[in-house]
């Protein structure tokens, strides 16, 4: 699980990176469907960071065989009480992710049981259901367009050209990936972020159908006003009433952005390559092969160490002791850890973990 936890690491940090720079260069635009296509690429990138960064890292050649060069002090009692950080920082993540992925099915249980109770009508590519509670907001999933009896009376044409708009462009798995997302990297602030924005972006998309429909932007900004006040919000869908009213009624008066403001997409070619140099540090690797051999530091426990060998460190080879000689026959690339440890032999030993 080091190499998880590695992999957390590189991926919450890369999401950072990449949503800084979309939160600076486009989100203030006024073009909702590229802006949900980047969001989602930010996604993509992100969870395949550390095998992008891999494969962007340009291998030295070097046929020179490897030589021990010096030993590093590192206590048993030190590297027994990282690796126990390790571990507790571990299930504590478990434990949020599965809190996250219980309040997510949760959510969804909640919302399938909303469904089942109202009356369902079979309408043109979607089915609409009529409930009791008057102060939900109207929002959709799927299939569903669910509003409430109240709603049916109150400019229901309009609700119902914005929640199909959500349907037609199957914005419901949007909002699955996110919320995957957010169960992976529930710790990192800025998953949040993403998903508000995704669903605000999907709002905009709807805003944007039902004024090209042809109806009346102010009565339309009037309808939605009246819906957000006191209404309450079904979490897992697509809400009627959702985001920052006061960006959704702004963002109707602004003008469509121009094709050629897309171009700032090629900004983040720099940023992921100056993210694969990063990760592809010597300083970096030595960081998360730390975390690796710490984490992992348990298979190294039932070797048993000559402790009145003086010629030099003795070396380990996946649990096993090796000469010299065969230490020069190690290609480097096969190398995923190495250990160095001086509390068992004074001349120290050194552990090496393979592929």
């Amino acid at each position: 699980m080091g190499e998880y936890l590695v992999w957390l690491l590189v991926t919450g940090l890369t999401m950072i990176a990449l949503y800084a720079c979309y939160g600076l260069l486009l989100s203030r635009l006024r073009q909702a469907s590229f802006n949900r296509a980047m969001l989602l690429a930010i996604y993509a990138v992100s969870f395949l960071a550390l095998p992008i960064y891999r494969l962007l890292d340009v291998p030295v050649v070097d046929d020179e065989p490897i030589r021990v060069i010096g030993v590093s002090t590192i206590s048993k009692a030190a590297m027994e009480t990282t690796r126990m950080w390790l571990h507790i920082a571990f299930w504590v993540y478990v434990v949020g992710a599965a809190v996250m992925l219980v309040r997510r099915v949760w959510s969804q249980i909640t919302m399938m049981r909303l469904i089942a109770k109202g009356k369902r009508s079979e309408r043109d590519g979607y089915v609409m259901v009529i409930v009791d509670d008057e102060r939900l907001s109207p929002f959709s999933w799927r299939k569903y367009v669910v509003v409430s009896s109240r709603d049916c009376d109150e400019d229901l044409d309009m609700i119902v050209t914005h929640e199909t708009s959500h349907l037609k462009a199957r914005h419901w798995i949007d909002l699955i990936v996110a919320d995957a997302v957010q169960i992976v990297q529930w710790f990192n602030p800025v998953a949040w972020m993403m998903r508000d924005e995704l669903k605000d972006i999907h709002e905009f998309q709807a805003d944007e159908r039902v004024v090209s429909a042809g109806y009346d932007v102010r009565k339309y900004q009037l309808m939605l006003i009246g819906k957000v006040i006191g209404r309450k919000v079904c979490f897992a869908g697509n809400n009627l009433s959702h985001g920052k009213l006061k960006r959704r009624l702004s963002m109707m008066n602004v003008k469509p952005s121009g094709k050629y403001i897309r171009l700032r997409v090629l900004a983040f070619v720099p940023l992921v390559l100056a993210l694969a140099v990063f990760a592809n540090n010597p300083k970096s690797k030595i960081f998360c092969g730390h975390i690796v051999s710490t984490y992992n530091y348990h298979v190294f426990k039932t070797v048993e160490a000559d402790s009145n060998n003086s010629d030099g460190p003795a070396v380990f080879i996946d649990g096993k002791r090796v000469d010299s000689e065969d230490l020069n026959q190690i290609n480097p690339s096969d190398i995923k850890a190495i250990t160095v440890r001086k509390d068992n032999n004074p001349a120290g030993e050194i552990y090496i973990e393979t592929k």
